[in-house]
């Protein structure tokens, strides 16, 4: 089964969530994400979201994480299916990519 048809499948079985791939920013010295799928249910906000993502990354206290879609840092009030209906991929992903920020010092 490939992976167009899984997600499609996915989607019919849950409907109330959305598949979610992270993936790692370029930027040298990113810790690795524990796992980077995620079903992620539709109602709760992005910032709920990074909240989420945080808690799977292992950071120093004084780093931030960023979600992005290309260019674009959603806000963190919208839902995920706000994002999700807005920039999910041909299969039905919503594809983000992480990068940190010192936030102190």
């Amino acid at each position: 089964m490939n992976e167009k048809s899984k997600i499609k499948r996915l989607l019919l079985n849950k409907p109330d969530y959305v598949p979610i791939y992270i993936y790692k920013d370029n930027t040298p010295d990113i810790p690795d994400i524990k796992n980077n799928k995620f079903l992620v249910p539709r109602l709760i906000t992005y910032g709920q979201f990074i909240n989420v993502v945080r808690n799977r990354i292992n950071l120093l206290p004084t780093q931030s994480v960023f979600l992005h879609i290309g260019n674009t840092i959603p806000i963190s009030s919208n839902t995920i299916q706000d994002i999700y209906d807005e920039y999910k991929d041909e299969i039905g992903v919503l594809r983000l990519t992480y990068s940190l920020e010192n936030t102190f010092g």
